[in-house]
């Protein structure tokens, strides 16, 4: 009886195990863009285009109400890395979807970080992280800050050729 019981547990081990080591299943994350914009979050739809043989544009827009917000980025891509952001680099408002209300372009003088964290070529995709200021260039200033904070940005965007 006590070889019965220990074969069994010895059973019940090996299946944990064996069951243990397949890989599970996981599902593929969506893509997303996300950031925290004057401490408001702001999470979209991203987008991501080749340009030439070596750039590559990456943004989001969201609906909200009438306003469309946008943000984006263009980059030489080069893989995993650091990246340095220039004035191409934008945030901006339209009004039921062709009125633009407000343009924030990069602010030069204040650190801005963009950094590709993964890229996978067999899967073509890119995830990594930003955080930037950017200044009001056009728009009331009445109604809009004149300087944009952004911090704790994510992405993951599927690259489309």
């Amino acid at each position: 009886m006590t070889k019965l019981h220990l074969k069994l547990i010895l059973l019940l081990f090996l299946t944990m195990a064996i069951s243990s080591c397949q890989k599970e299943d996981t599902p593929e994350q969506p893509d997303f863009i996300s950031s925290d914009i004057n401490v408001e979050e702001w999470e979209a739809v991203p987008y991501i285009r080749f340009l030439d043989n070596d750039s590559i544009w990456l943004g989001g827009f969201s609906e909200e109400q009438d306003f469309t917000k946008g943000l984006a980025f263009k980059i030489k891509f080069h893989g995993e890395g650091e990246y340095t952001l220039n004035k191409s680099t934008h945030y901006n408002t339209v009004y039921q979807g062709d009125i633009e209300t407000s343009l924030y372009r990069l602010d030069e003088n204040s650190t801005s970080q963009f950094t590709i964290t993964e890229y996978n070529s067999e899967q073509n995709f890119i995830k990594g992280n930003f955080e930037l200021s950017l200044l009001l260039e056009s728009g009331d200033p009445e109604n809009y800050d004149d300087k944009l904070v952004v911090k704790n940005g994510n992405f993951k965007a599927t690259l489309i050729e």
